[in-house]
């Protein structure tokens, strides 16, 4: 009985620990303009969300995922999730990690790559961008864990 019961604990810790977390994307910008770099690069307009779920501040640094949701596929895809980690003191950002899906929601390219450092101006979208999700932040560490889209 009672390696039934360690099985069964056993098993329900492997369910558990493989379910994603809640998502919670919240609005945070329209991208539309014809002459914005954004709208021109991806040949299309889009909106931007924050995952306010996924926003975790750890000292002077925190982390969040970013869908970018096109109106027409962009290289093929309708959707971007990027996972960005920022460093408040520096005013520098980089990605974690990006995926791309198609129209039927399929992954159709992933990279695992976090980007360089870039620093960012402060009265720039970018900036406008992290002041939004760090009203979301919730202090420790980024869970690992990808956003449903």
């Amino acid at each position: 009985m009672k390696k039934r019961v360690a099985c069964f604990m056993v098993l329900c810790l492997f369910i558990l620990s493989n379910t994603a977390f809640a998502t919670n994307w919240v609005f945070f910008e329209r991208r539309s303009d014809p002459n914005d770099p954004g709208v021109r690069i991806y040949s299309s307009s889009y909106n931007i969300y924050i995952d306010a779920e996924s926003v975790f501040k750890d000292g002077n640094s925190f982390v969040y995922w970013e869908k970018k949701l096109f109106d027409n596929p962009s290289y093929g895809a309708k959707e971007y999730l990027t996972n960005w980690v920022v460093n408040l003191p520096t005013q520098q950002f980089r990605t974690l990690e990006t995926h791309m899906y198609d129209s039927k929601n399929h992954e159709i390219y992933t990279n695992y790559s976090p980007g360089d450092w870039t620093k960012y101006d402060p009265n720039s979208l970018v900036s406008a961008q992290i002041t939004f999700a760090l009203r979301y932040a919730r202090q420790g560490s980024d869970i690992g864990q990808k956003p449903t889209p």
